[in-house]
This record gives C-alpha cells, structure tokens and sequence, in this order.
C-alpha cells in the first residue's frame, strides 16, 4: 500500500476509534457518525503519523456539542435483539449477489443493532455498514441524519432531502471523493417521525480507504432507499419518546445555535480580518463555520461551543487540563481563569506542499467550551499550502473571549 493511502487508512481508522469524551456517551450515534465522516476527509490530507494523535484529538472535540439526545426510555428494544440481528435482517433485503466477511459490530452507545458486510453483484466488491439508532423528538431541523451535508465541509456529488407525507424524513447522499482518494461512500439515512432511524453506508471498495473495487457503490440510490425504509426494522429498533425537561434540577444547557455562534465570532474577530460565512444552510448546533481573509489570504475557521464542557467529570477542568496529548501546549489565558490547549499540526495537501493545521481548545472560567481550528483555503476539506491568516494568539483570544460564555 503506498504511504499516502497508509496514512489516510490510519486517520481514518483514528477517526474510527477516538474515544468519547464524558458526557456523550449518551448523545446520539448518528451525529458522532456524521462529525467522523467529516473529521475523517479533513484528515485525509494530514502526512505523518504523529499527525494520527492530533487528528483524534480533533474528532473527539469536535462530538462535545449538541443536544441532539436521545430519551433514556428509549434505548430499550422491542426484544433485546443481538448484534446478529441487523445482519439476519440486512440480507434478505439486498438484490442477488454474494456476501462475505460478514460482521455484527457492537453498537455504538445509543445506537442499535449494527451490521458490516462486503456485497458483490458480480461486477466489484462493495463494503455496506449499516446502522441504527434512535433519535430525539421532536425532529427538527439540526436532528442530526435529516439534512443534506453542508457542501462547504464535505465535497459532495448529489444529495437530495425527501420529507414524506408522514413526517419521516429521507436523504440519501453520494459524496465526492477527496483529493486523489478514489474511493466513493453513498449512503441513504431513513428517519421516522418515531425517533426510529437507519442508515447504510456503501463503498465502491472493501474498506472505506480503499483501493477502488468497482467506478461506483453497487447499490442505486433506488435500493440504499429500499433497504433504509424498510418496514423489517420496526422490531429491532425501539420508538423514541419525546425528549422532556426534567422535573426536577436544572436543565442541561442547550448548545447554541450556528447562527448565533457566527454572530457571536463576527464581533470578536480582530479588526482589518475580513469574513464570509458562506450562503449554505449550517444546521449543527454549537457549530459555524466562516472563511477569513487578510493579506491576500484565506483561511477557514470552524468554532465548536459546548455550553457546559465534560459535563460527565467529577472534575471537569481537571479532565479538560488532564487531556493533553503529545505535541499540544496547555496555558492558563489572563482572562479571568480559561485553561487553553493549543496544537499547530504539519499536514501536506493533496499536491504535496506543506501546510498547517492550528487548533485552540478552552475551557472558559463558567464551563463553556470552545475550539477553533484553522487551516488555508476557501473551504473546510482543500487544506491549501502556507501558514493560516490568524496565529495561534489571535485564535486564543478568540476562543477565550468571555462574549462565549453562557449567561
């Protein structure tokens, strides 16, 4: 395998296996799924294995924020299936071929049955990961699986939104592959106006670094719907309820809305930095992303607020302090008590000339969290070459600014 397409494995495989932090084991699977897959394309350009740890420290930060739960009650299935069971339902519903390298994966937390095959119709092999979940209610629109990918973040071929007669919502994507990556991941996310969600994803390759096994996935958008709408699925994943205040105590802080985390960054950015946020719709909460120019050049800054960081801890500040990896510096701002940690990472792009990516994590003095990274170019996966338009200073200061904090 040549060096290039073994590093990408080992990102991706970093992606895969970056541990969550406290307090989202209860979040929902699919949105840790979905900031993976972007984590991981992000990451395809990175050289160097040292860069493994940094890209795994970026998607753990990066699954912190949103509120996106899942009801406690919901978790229960309507019989306690196994993790074969996915599969035993699975490939019945695929078109004739063969199957191999069959797997039931344990589910993420949160999640339900889960199933991995590689399928061929006889013109490629195809990997399928399939998974289900449920989702909180009511649906709505940062429910993580019910919008199209924001093409500023991940380059995409086609993807359309289908809202049903019912409520329930359908997407099915073919995402574009990245750089000089030929391997291709369509997938088709079924969500119902019950919480109950399946997504498959399908690869025209054996694993999803490749190499390529077929020009593109066997499956058409026509079967990925076929087997995601499926009403096969009704026993093994368990109805939602609707996510309520609790009764007693106070309620978890929500994380905030993308527009309100570009307006809060459109005021504390430094003078003379021009900005764009972009005309596509940001749906993640506690996201935005926004490109910033000076001096000719341009860099993209994606900013993730969690209103109240580790909330799982006993000691939230001493996990977040206690969490710095090698090659990271971890300071103490003068603002009034954020611990910050800071990384500038070497990364190469698709043509091979050095670049960086920079990252701020900080924990504000109230329990806000708030991460920054930053690397050239106009959009969030074509890492251009050079040093970014804000330092390591200015991205600290941002990060630490107390206009962030939850009042």
């Amino acid at each position: 395998m040549p060096l290039e397409d073994s590093i990408t494995e080992l990102l991706r495989e970093a992606a895969d296996l970056a541990p969550d932090t406290p307090g989202e084991l209860l979040a929902d699977g699919g949105e840790r799924r979905g900031r993976r897959r972007v984590a991981r394309r992000r990451a395809g350009i990175v050289a160097g294995g040292v860069a493994v740890l940094a890209v795994a420290g970026l998607v753990a930060v990066q699954l912190r924020p949103g509120d996106d739960r899942v009801a406690p009650s919901s978790r229960q299935t309507t019989a306690s299936p196994g993790p074969s069971s996915a599969l035993a339902t699975l490939v019945p519903l695929l078109p004739p071929g063969r199957t191999s390298e069959r797997s039931g994966p344990d589910p993420v937390t949160g999640q339900g049955p889960a199933a991995r095959l590689v399928f061929d119709d006889g013109h490629g092999a195809t990997l399928l990961q399939l998974s289900t979940a449920t989702v909180g209610l009511p649906l709505g629109d940062d429910t993580d699986g019910t919008q199209c990918p924001d093409p500023f973040m991940m380059p995409t071929e086609d993807c359309t939104r289908t809202v049903r007669p019912d409520g329930a919502i359908l997407v099915v994507d073919r995402a574009a592959p990245f750089s000089t990556d030929p391997a291709k991941e369509w997938s088709a996310v079924y969500t119902r106006v019950d919480g109950r969600q399946v997504r498959l994803d399908e690869y025209n390759s054996r694993t999803p670094a490749g190499p390529a096994t077929r020009a593109d996935p066997a499956l058409s958008a026509e079967q990925l719907t076929a087997v995601v709408t499926s009403s096969s699925w009704d026993g093994l994943i368990g109805a939602a309820r609707p996510v309520t205040a609790p009764t007693t105590g106070t309620p978890a802080p929500k994380a905030p809305r993308p527009a309100d985390v570009l307006a809060t960054a459109d005021r504390l950015l430094p003078a003379g930095v021009q900005h764009d946020n972009g005309t596509t719709p940001q749906t993640t909460a506690g996201e935005g992303h926004l490109t910033v120019t000076a001096a000719g050049r341009s860099s993209v800054l994606v900013i993730t607020v969690d209103p109240q960081l580790d909330r799982g801890a006993g000691d939230p500040r001493g996990a977040f302090e206690g969490s710095v990896r090698a090659g990271q510096q971890l300071t103490r701002a003068v603002n009034g008590g954020s611990s910050v940690i800071t990384s500038t990472t070497p990364v190469t792009t698709s043509s091979g000339a050095p670049a960086s990516l920079w990252m701020v994590e900080a924990m504000l003095p109230d329990g806000t969290g708030v991460t920054i990274d930053e690397t050239d170019g106009s959009n969030g996966y074509d890492i251009q070459p050079g040093p970014p338009v804000l330092t390591i200073d200015q991205l600290t200061a941002l990060a630490t600014d107390p206009g962030w904090q939850q009042h």
